[in-house]
């Protein structure tokens, strides 16, 4: 055996004791701007009972570690002493480990939902949840140390949304095996039924909720260990008036500012981003609060009118980064009048619109950097983005582009879930629930 055979059998045998039971996926991303063919349709409240996967054979993942492991061994004869090193793994950048998300119908089916603790890169279900006494699984947010959870349970009522009645924190301990604790909290009767969006601190000692009961917006932060009500905020409006329609709430890492989306009854061409410094005295959320960012808002997607890539959905997908520095939001626009496309165009045809993923500045509500941009010839839905997870930078993002497969009927529709960073996708299992407020990270 020559000495180039030792170094390649050693190289083998130091990559393969690396391997546990199972080997993690070997991912091909698709060509820019084609539908991943492998990936299912998201759970949006119309689609939930369709349920998509994806996996790679252990086995290949496997024999491509071991090439690698070769070509280090051979490349290091290279004359100019070049090493090539392995490509980055999909869990890089901070991405978590483990997700959270509701596992069943929501929206207006009756039926209720447990939750679903996934691995985020194998896609693989490793508990599930529930239910829970106080209905079915409706929302789920996260802590910063992505092993923290506060699960929001409650009894559906058509045709209102449902609103969570009943809080339970869920702990994971890491694997293998991966486990996981349950507790109810005792959060009082002023938390029930009204929120339309809640964010658990970066350290999971407080609940942050936003609603708009009694005609009016109202903010307010719970302690997680007591349920006592730690500050509130309203709108004070005259007549009942809503001035805004509040969406997603965040923390910022530091868990002095709360973000949150909104639009509204008198703003409502408009979606924005406002911000809330929580450690300051008040209790007026127009007076205390600033606006980030905003935006027009279109009525409805028009294939046929040509416009640039925005963040300008009816209700743009967007969140605000653990920095507060940065807004992230999906975009979309048409780059050509196609006309009416026949069936079954989608990826054929030649590439007509864009979707992407743009970063605003928190501080100026400017355009601060393109994340991500890609043209197809599929037909965009009115919310064809979906932005769910963000590093505390915006570098990097989890999230999904949503479009049907032919024109003018939605059927198939294509969904490109993943991770998205400088301009580059890294395709992902698409989880059981796919919906901002539905999963958590």
């Amino acid at each position: 055996m020559n000495t180039m055979e030792d170094r390649a059998r050693a190289a083998m045998r130091a990559v393969a004791a690396t391997v546990g039971d199972v080997a993690p996926p070997l991912r091909l991303a698709p060509a820019p701007g084609a539908p991943d063919p492998a990936a299912g349709p998201p759970s949006r409240k119309a689609r939930r009972a369709r349920r998509w996967r994806t996996w790679v054979a252990p086995v290949m993942a496997a024999v491509a570690m071991l090439a690698i492991g070769i070509s280090l061994a051979v490349v290091r004869h290279v004359p100019d002493g070049r090493v090539l090193s392995p490509a980055t793994p999909p869990l890089s950048h901070g991405v978590p480990r483990y997700y959270v998300a509701l596992d069943g119908p929501t929206g207006d089916n009756p039926a209720p939902a447990k939750v679903v603790v996934g691995d985020t890169v194998t896609g693989r279900r490793l508990l599930t949840l529930g239910p829970f006494a106080g209905g079915g699984a409706v929302s789920v947010t996260a802590a910063a140390d992505g092993l923290t959870f506060v699960v929001g349970a409650g009894h559906y009522r058509a045709p209102a949304p449902p609103a969570p009645t009943a809080w339970y924190l869920i702990h994971i301990t890491p694997g293998p095996p991966v486990s996981a604790t349950v507790r109810a909290l005792p959060l009082p009767a002023s938390a029930s039924g009204w929120a339309i969006s809640t964010a658990l601190s970066p350290d999971g000692t407080e609940l942050a909720m936003i609603g708009d009961p009694g005609g009016q917006t109202v903010l307010r932060i719970y302690s997680v260990a007591t349920g006592a009500v730690l500050r509130t905020w309203a709108e004070p409006r005259p007549g009942g008036a809503t001035l805004w329609f509040p969406g997603t709430l965040w923390w910022t890492n530091d868990g002095r500012t709360l973000a949150w989306g909104y639009s509204g009854a008198e703003r409502a061409e408009t979606f924005g981003v406002w911000l809330l410094q929580v450690t300051r005295p008040g209790h007026n959320l127009v007076a205390d609060s600033r606006l980030a960012w905003s935006t027009q808002v279109q009525g409805s997607f028009d294939p046929n009118r040509v416009r640039s890539l925005s963040c300008a959905g009816v209700g743009p997908s967007v969140l605000v980064t653990g920095d507060g520095k940065t807004i992230v939001c999906g975009a979309w626009g048409v780059l050509r009048a196609p006309g009416n496309l026949p069936n079954g165009t989608c990826p054929k045809a030649p590439p007509w619109n864009d979707e992407g993923f743009l970063e605003y500045s928190a501080a100026t509500g400017k355009l601060a950097r393109t994340l991500y941009r890609a043209s197809t010839s599929c037909v965009i839905e009115t919310d064809p983005t979906q932005v769910l997870w963000a590093s505390a930078t915006g570098g990097t993002m989890i999230g999904f582009f949503y479009f049907d497969s032919v024109f003018p009927e939605p059927t198939p529709p294509v969904i490109r879930f993943g991770v998205y960073r400088d301009h580059t996708f890294t395709p992902l299992p698409v989880p059981p629930s796919t919906d901002a407020g539905t999963i958590a990270w």
